[in-house]
């Protein structure tokens, strides 16, 4: 009899703490690529998550950056953000860093951080600036840490020459019998692809250095307590990159207030980009310097570009990388961030 999700689950659970004293395992979220769990037990409760191997194929890799940079910020945060609060690396019972099922499935435990809440979306400027000052201090918090001491766990992430790759090779040769959504989705690649290369023409110039960033910084994945921004979670995309990727990648997620799964009127909201943009100043410091300003911009636009294209190269190549519920999602994700790529391009650089 084939093993379900749910035994799988209480299983792995077992292998962090006693199963004697688990009470209830829960799903956590909504993310589109691992599979997480509240895993609550007598005195301790703590977060159980199942790494997608399709995405990363080298689970323990994501494990490793995880304990590297836990640990980094655990040292350094008392100095620069007191109200930081810190994610451990639970161990299993036998002191191992993961544990790997019978089907090769690897699951990693962490704190659960009890009292705080996340935002699917963002209403309030002070909210914003909350968010953008929380992302500012991770990269502070993480600034002396050598990019290259973490392990690429992601290998073409947010590199465009890869995803243009993927997509040519999945994209019909033939739009006749393709449905008019496809065709415009498809004539907005083409129209934008050239001008999407600023960022990587800027580091390959020296304009802009690599350093750790966090690699889907939305605002659902900023914990807030009491109304103040303590910590990022979902650390799996930590990785060497450019700043740049993580504030646009922010803007772009906290900034249309539609989001991109709702079906609402898509949109750019500059009020929020702003408070976003003077939080994270206050957090980054010196890091947010002239070259990056100067980009946002930019950086804004392409983020839209690039998850739009992973999206419909997604969708043409059978929804293999992104949890979807139904055939077409994928499609509409990806026409959702070429509207919001078109709605910005015609607003113009609204930062300068």
């Amino acid at each position: 009899m084939e093993t379900t999700p749910g035994e799988l689950a209480a299983d792995a659970a077992s292998r962090f703490i006693d199963a004697g004293s688990i009470i209830r395992i829960g799903r956590l979220g909504d993310g589109n690529i691992n599979d997480t769990s509240l895993v609550e037990g007598a005195g301790r409760s703590f977060v159980l998550q199942r790494i997608n191997p399709h995405v990363f194929l080298r689970p323990e890799l994501v494990v490793e950056n995880f304990l590297k940079v836990t640990t980094h910020i655990a040292a350094r945060n008392r100095d620069l953000y007191p109200q930081w609060q810190d994610i451990r690396l639970i161990p299993t019972l036998s002191g191992e860093p993961f544990f790997r099922d019978d089907h090769g499935g690897v699951w990693r435990a962490q704190d659960y951080i009890g009292g705080t809440a996340t935002l699917a979306a963002l209403h309030t400027a002070d909210q914003a600036r909350q968010v953008g000052q929380a992302l500012g201090t991770f990269h502070r918090l993480l600034a002396d840490l050598p990019a290259a001491s973490l392990q690429d766990s992601l290998p073409g992430f947010h590199v465009l020459d890869s995803y243009l790759e993927h997509f040519e090779s999945v994209r019909p040769p033939q739009q006749e019998s393709l449905s008019a959504e496809v065709v415009h989705c498809l004539d907005i690649v083409e129209q934008y692809r050239e001008k999407a290369h600023v960022l990587t023409q800027e580091e390959q110039q020296g304009r802009l250095v690599p350093r750790i960033i966090h690699g889907d910084p939305k605002a659902a994945n900023v914990l807030f307590d009491r109304g103040q921004a303590v910590c990022l979670i979902d650390l799996d995309t930590v990785r060497p990159g450019l700043l740049l990727y993580d504030i646009g990648d922010c803007l772009r997620s906290c900034c249309n207030p539609a989001g991109e799964e709702g079906e609402g009127e898509v949109r750019f909201d500059v009020n929020l980009a702003r408070g976003i943009l003077a939080g994270y100043g206050a957090g980054a410091g010196p890091l947010f310097g002239p070259e990056e300003k100067a980009l946002v911009f930019d950086a804004v636009c392409l983020l839209s570009f690039e998850l739009g294209l992973r999206f419909l190269t997604d969708f043409l190549d059978g929804n293999r990388y992104f949890k979807t519920a139904t055939p077409q999602e994928n499609l509409k994700r990806a026409t959702r961030q070429f509207r919001l790529l078109g709605a910005l391009t015609a607003m113009g650089d609204i930062f300068r």
